[in-house]
């Protein structure tokens, strides 16, 4: 590549846009290298704690329903269309910031049921008769992001305060052999809650534990009101860096969006085992 010819208009605007950045204040060049810097100290105390996963049998129950102000209908996730109960995985990880720990959550729910409907039932723009045979599908994807800090401890019981956000995914869809309707709905919001933990260590590889945790949160603000809590309980084992064990968990989602019309009360519970690495 040609350079510019010493003392040339070209080289002496390069030393100006030079002079510019490192000798002036700059209102986007000082504020992104101190983040980045912060960042590199933050990135120096970072560690992956855990990785697993669970095998939930989560049973749903309770109603969705659309275009309340107009023809729509309350679709009962047992009356209407039994649903049911669903297995499949539930992903998890944490990780930790020197004392702030942060949990993931993520799982994806498919529940699929042939009915033949018992009254009319209007979903969407179309209404499927009494007596039509159809199809419905539930889908439930949920991504729950916590930070975790501890409160204080009681003996071998460990108190932790509990802050985080939900991103909730729904959609319900009823087929039947000649028309098809769907309705979704999207929304996040924040929570708070504590948790608990108590272990008895048997050896220096080997121990029992029994842990907790309970997250909720109510809210009516511009065009959403909204219920929310999750509360989980487990008992396990720790050997060395493998834990397993069993636990039961119960989610209620109640949550009206105005804008679209749209509310969803149903609550999903069950029986899990897990399995994670602890390092």
């Amino acid at each position: 590549m040609k350079q510019p010819p010493i003392g040339s208009d070209t080289q002496k605007d390069g030393e100006h846009r030079l002079r510019y950045f490192t000798a002036r204040p700059n209102y986007l060049l000082w504020p992104t290298l101190l983040l980045a810097l912060t960042g590199c100290e933050m990135m120096r105390n970072f560690q992956i704690s855990k990785i697993g996963a669970e095998y939930y049998q989560a049973e749903v129950d309770g109603f969705v329903e659309s275009d309340k102000k107009s023809n729509g209908t309350r679709i009962d996730l047992e009356d209407t269309i039994d649903f049911g109960k669903e297995r499949d995985f539930v992903y998890r990880g944490s990780m930790s910031i020197t004392d702030v720990a942060f949990d993931f959550r993520y799982f994806d729910f498919g529940y699929s049921e042939n009915g033949t409907l018992s009254e009319a039932t209007t979903l969407g723009n179309e209404t499927f008769m009494s007596g039509d045979d159809v199809t419905g599908k539930l889908d439930i994807e949920l991504i729950d992001i916590r930070s975790k800090f501890p409160v204080t401890a009681l003996g071998p019981v460990t108190i932790s305060g509990i802050i985080g956000v939900e991103i909730l995914d729904a959609e319900i869809e009823i087929a039947s052999s000649s028309k098809k309707a769907s309705e979704s709905f999207d929304q996040w919001f924040p929570t708070a809650g504590l948790g608990a933990e108590f272990k008895i260590p048997f050896s220096e590889d080997f121990a029992f534990f029994i842990d907790g945790n309970a997250a909720v949160l109510g809210w009516d603000f511009l065009d959403v009101r909204g219920f929310y809590l999750d509360a989980a309980a487990r008992v396990g084992i720790q050997a060395s860096i493998l834990n397993l064990g069993v636990g039961y968990r119960r989610t209620d989602f109640d949550l009206e969006d105005r804008s679209s019309d749209m509310e969803l009360d149903f609550v999903m519970q069950g029986p899990f085992i897990f399995g994670e690495l602890a390092f």
